[in-house]
C-alpha cells in the first residue's frame, strides 16, 4: 500500500513562516538603524566636548591677554603675568578643527586684537569684541546667547583680595 499524504489546504501554512521572516527582518533593520543613530550621537557628543574645551581654552587665553593689557582709566594692566603663547596657538588650532563656523575663529582673533601689520591697522582689544566672541561661543555650543551682557561689566579687571594667578599676591 502506498502512502498518501493529506491534502494541504490552499494558502494556510506558508503565512506564519513568511510573517516570521518579515518580523525578524524588520527587527534586524531597526536594530541596525538604532545602533547607527547611537553611534552618530556618541561621535557628535565627543565632537561637542572637544569644541567646548577648545572654546573655553580660547576664553582663558583672552583672559590672559586682557590681564596684561592696559584697561580702564589708569592705563595699567589689571594683573600682569607671564603666560605661554602656545596656549593661544593650541586654542586656535583646536577651533580650526572642531568649530562649525569660520566666524568663531575671526571673532577670537578680533577679541585678541590680532592683525596683519602689513595690511591692517591694530584695533587693539575691546570689551565689545570679547562680548561678541562669547556670543559666538554660545552659537557654537547650540546655546542661547550669554546672559549678563553689560558693556561696562564685560570683563572682571580686579576684585578686592583676589590674586592674579593661583599662589601669587597682587
Amino acid at each position: 500500500m502506498g502512502r498518501t499524504e493529506a491534502p494541504v489546504p490552499r494558502g494556510s501554512s506558508q503565512w506564519p513562516s513568511w510573517a516570521a521572516v518579515i518580523v525578524s527582518s524588520v527587527t534586524l533593520v531597526a536594530t541596525l538603524w538604532f545602533h547607527h543613530l547611537d553611534r552618530n550621537a556618541a561621535i557628535n557628543d565627543r565632537l561637542l566636548e572637544h569644541r567646548r574645551a577648545a572654546l573655553f581654552d580660547a576664553l582663558r587665553v583672552i583672559d590672559d591677554v586682557y590681564s596684561n593689557e592696559p584697561i580702564g582709566r589708569d592705563g595699567r594692566a589689571p594683573s600682569p603675568h607671564n603666560w605661554d603663547i602656545q596656549l593661544a596657538r593650541d586654542a586656535d588650532n583646536q577651533m580650526r578643527v572642531y568649530c562649525q563656523f569660520p566666524e568663531t575663529l575671526t571673532s577670537f582673533r578680533t577679541a585678541l586684537g590680532l592683525h596683519s601689520p602689513e595690511t591692517q591697522k591694530s584695533s587693539g582689544i575691546s570689551l565689545a569684541a570679547l562680548d561678541q566672541f562669547r556670543m559666538q561661543v554660545a552659537l557654537e555650543l547650540g546655546l542661547p546667547g550669554p546672559v549678563g551682557r553689560d558693556k561696562d561689566l564685560a570683563w572682571i579687571t580686579s576684585l578686592t583680595g583676589a590674586t592674579s594667578q593661583p599662589g601669587t599676591a597682587k
